[in-house]
């Protein structure tokens, strides 16, 4: 029995495709490697964004602001504890203190939000708004 073996780089410069995960399908034209050097840059946005997303919740929810139709938690009770999780775990996640920890945690916070707050009313979150 014969075995046939390809020689993929070649066959991939034959046909003008870029190598790599990120542009195994596209042609050179249309990779995103003028992007990739902008790489870290973006990632910090969004990493600051989404910190300080959790932030003004975090304030939300212990200070009142800005100013949020649910009354201030009791001391104590989940929603206080989920404010005071947004509040510390935004600002770290922000600064980029302890991303990979703190980021484990808010997400876990948000999939309590989840579940006890809107998959009781409908699956989908537009819906149960």
């Amino acid at each position: 029995m014969r075995v046939l073996h390809i020689d993929q780089p070649a066959m991939v410069r034959e046909c003008g495709w870029a190598l790599g995960p990120r542009s195994f399908f596209m042609e050179p034209s249309m990779s995103l490697d003028r992007l990739s050097k902008y790489w870290p840059e973006i990632l910090s946005i969004a990493r600051i964004v989404i910190g300080l997303l959790f932030l003004e919740h975090g304030t939300a929810k212990l200070f009142g602001f800005p100013h949020s139709p649910m009354a201030q938690p009791a001391m104590g009770t989940l929603l206080w504890f989920q404010g005071i999780i947004e509040l510390v775990g935004g600002a770290l996640f922000a600064v980029g203190f302890l991303t990979r920890p703190v980021a484990f945690i808010l997400s876990g916070n948000m999939a309590v939000a989840y579940f006890m707050s809107h998959a009781p009313k409908n699956f989908f979150r537009s819906a149960s708004v």
